[in-house]
């Protein structure tokens, strides 16, 4: 009697978990009983019984278990592709062949399987593994040539006795997938492991090793793996010990206690599966997730499969590049559902392995990558900005604070200068005023008032230097004055010819006696930037007309002609 595997499973190390914690276990056995019955029943019933299909559907036949890690990172990708094509279902199926030992017991999983789809057949047909190869010739019987999509470990197959025997298939019994692909419409991508690559990696990141061990177990690939394995180790590393530890010859419990006690500087170890069976309360449970124990030990661990690696700490390995693979994978199913025969399509070889690392256990084990091969791939590497955070941002800091020290230090200095030139400027306009107040000319900018009939009536006065305010405005205390109340009777001719400037807009220069000052000025009278306005500028040039007598009467004679 077989349980299915996942329930099995949980079951299973439940079960060892709580016994480690000291729990009784004798509930346990009694709810396994009852669950196995609930689960076992009710597939006897139907495992007979085809279904009930009406679409399209992609069945997927798996060689292994359902929590085989190789197995369910090809099956992941392809349910979410199947579920974007409207109309296709997916269906997978697992044959568990660990749990087979005879032609009897896998006839009858056989025919348990291709009976439930038996009343109609697939648009195409996914085998995992070389094992499922078993079902090639009823796959061809009974729905005639289906496209079959092999994903493979190896490039060939043998007699149907190795797989269910689990025996290795000697070089001279090997035939190549390419003579199967025009008789069973098969495509194939292969998925196999590169043991001389991981011994290469083990000599690398291992410089003193001495021993290699390939953790396995007892299914045909690990038989396979391990014949091949010894005849590469005699043949290219007769210097390196070789040894096989299989789940089918010891307890994980002893395997973990092998392991513990090895030399880790002399001793590389390589892991492909470890899938054991167990006997409880009369029923065979199948564990395929003690990897994740193994992975754990103080001894660095290297994988031989990618998915092994993804979900466990091991530290790496040697695998295809996954991203051509599944690309190549994908659009083979796109072309099957689009109704393109198989045998059509190429096969997918992958060109060369690619060195991959888990770099958080690279690190945890006590590797750098400068240890790795070129062009090695880090899963779950950070970013340059995660590994080195605490620097950027200690620098990003740093160079805020500097560039504020250096924005304040730059402002400093311009205010400093804008301060010195508003002193300087200031000191000039002082000097300025001081100048234009106390220079010998006479100075005064006015504004032309205009009588109601638009003649120039008068001046206003809005702006003089000290000299003018001493020459005429001296007994008046006001910042503006008339011309009428400075000039009196002289205000007619600086009218004139303040209107005369005004209107030719040019500088007018005369010479005009001021009887209230009893001075002589020579003036000129320009128009000033501003409309209506003059300016005016006074020599005086009382002294020189005291010394020509008749100089009165010229100017006189010469204010009256202007």
């Amino acid at each position: 009697m077989q349980l299915n595997s996942n329930f099995a499973l949980i079951i299973y190390s439940n079960m060892k978990l709580n016994s480690s914690r000291g729990i009784s276990t004798l509930h346990q056995w009694c709810l396994l009983l009852f669950t196995a019955l609930a689960f076992v029943l009710p597939a006897q019933g139907q495992g007979n019984k085809p279904l009930n299909i009406k679409s399209d559907y992609l069945l997927v036949i798996n060689a292994y278990t359902s929590d085989a890690p190789w197995s369910n990172a090809l099956i992941e990708p392809v349910q979410k592709w199947v579920s974007a094509e409207q109309g296709v279902a997916l269906f997978v199926e697992h044959l568990n062949m660990l749990m087979i030992s005879d032609t009897v017991q896998f006839d009858k999983v056989k025919r348990a399987i291709l009976n439930k789809y038996s009343d109609k057949a697939p648009k195409a047909v996914m085998l995992l593994g070389n094992p499922s190869l078993l079902l090639k010739d009823d796959i061809r019987a009974l729905w005639g040539d289906p496209p079959v999509i092999l994903c493979a470990e190896e490039d060939y197959f043998g007699p149907d006795s190795v797989y269910i025997e689990k025996l290795p298939i000697p070089e001279g019994e090997r035939v190549p997938l390419s003579t199967l692909a025009d008789r069973y419409n098969m495509t194939v991508l292969q998925t196999k492991m590169f043991p001389k690559d991981d011994i290469e990696l083990l000599k690398r990141m291992v410089p003193g090793v001495k021993k290699v061990l390939l953790i396995g177990d007892g299914r045909y690939i690990n038989q396979q793996l391990n014949y091949d394995m010894e005849r590469l180790m005699a043949k290219e590393y007769p210097d390196l010990e070789y040894r096989f530890l299989s789940a089918a010859d010891m307890s994980l419990e002893e395997l973990i206690a092998w392991l513990e006690t090895v030399d880790i500087d002399s001793t590389g170890v390589l892991f492909s599966s470890w899938f054991s069976k167990s006997d409880i309360a009369g029923n065979t449970v199948l564990n395929a997730n003690s990897y994740r124990v193994i992975s754990n030990l103080s001894v660095p661990v290297f994988a031989m499969k990618r998915a092994v690696l993804e979900n466990s700490s091991m530290v790496g390995g040697c695998f295809l590049d996954k991203t051509p693979f599944f690309t190549h994978l994908q659009q083979t199913i796109e072309s099957v559902l689009a109704n393109t025969p198989a045998r059509d399509i190429p096969f997918y070889i992958p060109p060369k392995a690619v060195p991959t690392f888990s770099y958080p256990s690279l690190l945890l084990k006590g590797f750098s990558i400068d240890q790795c091969p070129p062009a090695s791939q880090f899963i779950d590497r950070p970013t340059f900005y995660q590994r080195n955070k605490a620097l950027i941002i200690s620098g990003g800091v740093l160079m805020a604070a500097l560039l504020f020290f250096l924005y304040m230090h730059h402002r400093v200095r311009s205010l400093k200068k804008l301060n010195e030139a508003q002193r300087q400027q200031v000191e000039a306009n002082r000097e300025l005023a001081n100048l234009f107040d106390n220079m010998p000319i006479a100075y005064m900018k006015a504004k032309l008032l205009h009588d109601p009939s638009g003649e120039i009536a008068d001046l206003e006065i809005c702006r003089t230097n000290g000299r003018f305010i001493t020459n005429f405005a001296r007994s008046i205390e006001s910042d503006r004055y008339l011309g009428s109340e400075l000039f009196d009777g002289d205000l007619s001719v600086t009218l004139q010819l303040a209107k005369l400037a005004d209107a030719e807009k040019r500088a007018i220069t005369y010479t005009q006696y001021f009887s209230e000052s009893d001075s002589y000025q020579n003036i000129v009278v320009t128009p000033a930037t501003k409309d209506g306005y003059v300016d005016a500028y006074y020599v005086n040039a009382t002294q020189t007309a005291n010394r020509l007598p008749w100089s009165v009467h010229r100017w006189s004679l010469h204010s009256a002609r202007r």
